[in-house]
C-alpha cells in the first residue's frame, strides 16, 4: 500500500510538467491573434469627436426652420410695402360702385396683377400733394394712343381740332358718377407716373 500512494505524486508531477508548455503555447497563439480582432466602436471614434446628444441636434433643426419662416415673413412684409397700398373712398364721383369710407387695395406690381386695361379702377395721385387726400380714384376708359368720342373729351378741346387721341404715357380717366365726377374731361389725360396702382381688392 504505500508503494501504491508513492507513485501517485510522481505521475501527477509528469502531469504538471507537460501542462506549463502548453500553456506558453496558448498564450503565444493568442499574442499573434490579438492584432487582427476588430476594434470596438470606441476605440476607433476619433478622440476630437464629440457625440451630438439627440435633442441639441433636434433644437438646431427647430432653430433652423424658425429663422427661415422670419425671413419669409420679413420679405413678404417688404414685398408687400413696395407694391401694395391701401387707400380709402372719400367723395361721390365714383358712387354707386365705391361709397366714402370704403376702403380698397391698390397695387402698381402689373406684372402679378396685370397691365392696364379698360375700365381699370385705379389710384391717381394728387400733383399738389397737400390737395385732399392726396389721391382721388378714377376708372380707365381710354389708353394710350386711343380715340375719346366727342362726348367725353376734355373741355378745353375744340372740335375744329378734330378727333382727341389720349398722348403716349398717359391714360384717360372718368368717374362712374360722371354728372359730379371731376376727370380727365376737366383734369386732361393722366400720365402713368402718377398711378400709385390699379384697385385689385375691395374690403
Amino acid at each position: 500500500m504505500a508503494t501504491a500512494i508513492a507513485k501517485k505524486p510522481t505521475a501527477m508531477a509528469k502531469t504538471s510538467g507537460n501542462t506549463e508548455p502548453r500553456c506558453a503555447k496558448l498564450l503565444t497563439n493568442a499574442s499573434i491573434a490579438g492584432p487582427f480582432i476588430l476594434p470596438s466602436p470606441t476605440i476607433a471614434m476619433s478622440e476630437t469627436e464629440t457625440p451630438v446628444p439627440p435633442t441639441q441636434k433636434v433644437r438646431r433643426r427647430a432653430f433652423t426652420g424658425f429663422g427661415l419662416a422670419m425671413v419669409g415673413v420679413l420679405a413678404f412684409a417688404l414685398f408687400f410695402l413696395l407694391n401694395f397700398t391701401t387707400v380709402v373712398v372719400s367723395g361721390p364721383s365714383m358712387l354707386p360702385t365705391f361709397k366714402t369710407g370704403r376702403r380698397l387695395l391698390a397695387s402698381k406690381a402689373y406684372w402679378l396683377v396685370g397691365n392696364l386695361r379698360h375700365d381699370d379702377i385705379v389710384v391717381i395721385r394728387e400733383i399738389d400733394p397737400n390737395a385732399g387726400t392726396g389721391y382721388f380714384i378714377k376708372r380707365v376708359y381710354r389708353l394710350a394712343g386711343e380715340k375719346v368720342d366727342m362726348v367725353n373729351i376734355p373741355r378745353t378741346w375744340k372740335l375744329a381740332q378734330g378727333e382727341y387721341k389720349v398722348p403716349p404715357d398717359c391714360v384717360y380717366v372718368l368717374g362712374d358718377n360722371r354728372e359730379v365726377s371731376s376727370d380727365s374731361r376737366e383734369l386732361g389725360p393722366i400720365k402713368l407716373s402718377r398711378i400709385i396702382g390699379k384697385v385689385v381688392v375691395v374690403r
